[in-house]
């Protein structure tokens, strides 16, 4: 059996709704280039252990890569014409939501980063030998990511969580962007929790996801609906995939640059690595 050592942490299957060469703005170095979606967002082992020589998780990622490469087509297709989305399109669209909120890098590296921490917290603390050994195990490390096919056993809960809002863009001029974290979690301390999150699907479509116990019940009426998107929230949107993005953004026409030119003159912050960490509690003591 061939072993996958190149992992992409953004699907292939996904990314090429905004293009098959897309432009990438490089946080690190604010260095623009046009690359392939091949060669984007791939890391080498991400998903499995390296010494184990086995694809247990690259081969669970492709059965819902492969769902939304069959299906995605035909549901982009309806909301462009305003079609009605069915529930079986709303469960297809939550595989890919929850498939594409856990295993981009910015997740498994605030996993890591919790795990460093609970190996400071415990250095001297009375644990036991063999509860420090674990901690200290790189192997251990992975387990967020390798444990994927039991998180995404029912993704279908977004669904009864969260309301959806499909809005399309019809502006030539001013696309959405996607990046290396696809999916925006606005107003989190850690990127599976939110009041909202939003998913730009292709360069004129945006999924808006509302949390139902954050917002009053008039959001019920609007849940499932398709409209047509203001310029000011597709400027909204387009700020928070920036802010969001952790070290790179992709956009499918080269004027959109100057887009991300002006947020860095205004907010030159966003432009930065996003090095959000999860903060550890204890006694009063900030672990961060």
């Amino acid at each position: 059996m061939q072993i996958t050592h190149n992992q992409h942490t953004v699907p292939k299957v996904y990314l090429k709704t905004f293009g098959k060469n897309l432009y990438v703005y490089n946080k690190e170095n604010g260095i623009t280039f046009k690359r392939d979606i091949k060669k984007l967002s791939v890391k080498t082992d991400y998903y499995e252990h390296p010494s184990k020589n086995i694809n247990d998780t690259e081969i669970l990622l492709s059965k819902y890569e492969n769902e939304w490469g069959l299906n995605g087509p035909e549901i982009i297709r309806k909301l462009k014409n305003r079609c009605k989305i069915s529930i079986e399109d709303k469960n297809i669209l939550s595989n890919l939501i929850a498939h594409l909120l856990f295993r981009t890098p910015s997740v498994y590296t605030d996993v890591v980063h919790v795990s460093n921490l609970l190996e400071d917290f415990f250095e001297n603390n009375p644990v036991t030998e063999k509860l420090k050994k674990d901690i200290k195990n790189v192997d251990n490390k992975k387990i967020f990511i390798s444990n994927i096919e039991n998180i995404l056993a029912d993704p279908k809960k977004l669904i009864e969580e969260f309301y959806f809002i499909y809005w399309i863009n019809n502006n030539s001029m001013h696309k959405f962007f996607t990046s290396d974290v696809p999916i925006i979690s606005y107003n989190d301390s850690f990127p599976l929790m939110g009041h909202q999150k939003f998913l730009c699907l292709t360069p004129d479509i945006c999924i808006q996801l509302i949390y139902k116990n954050s917002f009053p019940e008039e959001y019920s009426k609007i849940d499932g609906t398709i409209k047509h998107i203001k310029y000011s929230t597709i400027v909204y949107i387009n700020h928070l995939t920036i802010k969001n993005s952790f070290y790179e953004i992709y956009f499918s026409n080269k004027r959109q640059k100057k887009f991300i030119e002006k947020v860095k003159s205004i907010y030159p912050n966003d432009l930065k690595i996003n090095d959000k960490r999860t903060e550890l509690h204890n006694a009063g003591k900030i672990y961060k």
